[in-house]
């Protein structure tokens, strides 16, 4: 079994490959020789390339949730939760490069892409409960749906973005946390859950200009406007 250090160099190489070559084709050997560890070794730990991916998954999960900010704990759920995704996207921005590989593989595969929907979905599992955000039971189920679909629409304008400060993805974020709560509204109870005690009014446009003033943003851009 690999040990902890080789285990970082070993998904560490599955993402430079992935960075250049498309998913189907990496082999676990080509991973085993860039991290420089036995095959026989790795393949005690990684049966497959999915296997290796939920790892990183993981990993940054990790990231994210030692990152937890004690100051947020008092602040509505919305303001928790914008903070929470935007520590993950930090955590995945060296990887973007085979991010975009991996989103071009998945539009090729509906089958792979389903797979990958699995780990999307734990990730969202612990991301809300870094947000201190329930998704137990069926509403909870809801919610969690929910924080899929924003995420991976918020992906889409973070590999687009060249700029390191995220602006556009932090205002995409901002309108489709926004969105996102106003479809779910109407379901018993499934408003609260998501304002928390404080309530959200104004608070989405304010947290995005802290964000922009510690990334050396413009904190005059407003967040992309809305559609009617």
């Amino acid at each position: 079994m690999l040990n902890k250090t080789e285990t970082k160099a070993v998904i560490d190489a599955f993402m430079m490959l992935l960075a250049t070559t498309s998913f189907s084709d990496i082999r676990l050997r080509d991973v085993a020789d860039k991290a420089d560890v036995p095959l026989a070794k790795l393949a005690m730990s990684f049966a497959s390339r999915l296997d290796l991916f939920e790892a990183f998954a993981a990993q940054i999960d990790e990231i994210v949730l030692a990152g937890d900010d004690p100051d947020m704990a008092e602040e509505p759920a919305r303001e928790r939760l914008f903070d929470v995704f935007m520590r993950r996207f930090d955590a995945i921005l060296p990887y973007k490069p085979a991010l975009i590989q991996l989103e071009r593989d998945l539009k090729r595969d509906p089958a792979l892409a389903m797979s990958f929907a699995r780990i999307a979905s734990q990730s969202m599992t612990r991301m809300a409960a870094s947000a201190d955000i329930d998704v137990e039971g069926a509403r909870g189920a809801l919610v969690r749906a929910g924080l899929l679909q924003v995420y991976g629409r918020v992906m889409r304008v973070f590999l687009q973005e060249s700029d390191e400060g995220q602006a556009r993805t932090m205002a995409e974020l901002d309108k489709a946390l926004r969105q996102a709560e106003r479809r779910i509204g109407d379901l018993d109870g499934m408003m609260t859950m998501l304002r928390g005690e404080g309530g959200m009014s104004g608070g989405p446009l304010c947290r995005w200009r802290e964000q922009m003033r510690r990334r050396g943003g413009n904190d005059d851009a407003e967040p992309a406007p809305e559609a009617a």
